[in-house]
C-alpha cells in the first residue's frame, strides 16, 4: 500500500505562510508512513513547528544515554510520540556547524537560514535512541 506523504513536505517544502521552510528527510517520511493514523496530526505539528521552532514545547537536546543528539530539538506529540528536528539558523548561530552536530547533507550551510529540517519521528524510546541524520 502506497502512502501519499506529499502533505508532509516531500524533500523540500517552501511555503509563504510559514516563517521557516520545512525540509523533510526520507527517514522522517518513512517513520511517519508507519503511523498512518497520526499523519494529519503530524502535518499540523509540522506547521506549528515551522511557525515557532523555539517554542517552549520544544527542547534542545544533549548527549543521550545511547546516542549524541546535541544540536537537535524534540517536540512531543500525542501519546509518547516525538518529532526530532534541527533548525538551520540555530545550527549556524550556536556553533553546531563547526562542532559537526546535525549533519544536514548540504541543507544547512554557513549562512543562517530559516529552515527546519525534520529528521525523525517515532515513539519515545525509538526517537531518542537513534542518531538521526538528514538523508534526502
Amino acid at each position: 500500500m502506497q502512502i501519499d506523504l506529499s502533505s508532509l513536505g516531500g524533500s523540500l517544502l517552501l511555503s509563504g505562510r510559514q516563517p521557516y521552510h520545512a525540509v523533510v528527510s526520507a527517514e522522517f517520511q518513512r517513520a511517519a508512513g508507519n503511523h498512518k493514523e497520526l499523519l494529519k496530526r503530524l502535518e499540523v505539528l509540522r506547521d506549528r513547528i515551522c511557525q515557532a521552532p523555539y517554542a517552549p514545547q520544544s527542547e534542545l537536546l544533549g548527549r543521550g544515554k545511547k546516542v549524541d543528539l546535541r544540536g537537535k530539538r524534540s517536540w512531543h506529540m500525542t501519546g509518547n510520540f516525538v518529532v526530532i528536528y534541527a533548525v538551520c539558523e540555530e545550527r549556524v548561530q550556536q556553533g553546531f556547524l563547526q562542532k559537526r552536530w546535525n549533519s544536514c547533507a548540504g541543507i544547512c550551510d554557513a549562512e543562517p537560514q530559516k529552515r527546519v529540517v525534520f529528521l525523525g519521528f517515532g515513539k519515545h524510546d525509538l526517537a531518542y535512541g537513534r542518531d538521526w541524520q538528514f538523508r534526502p
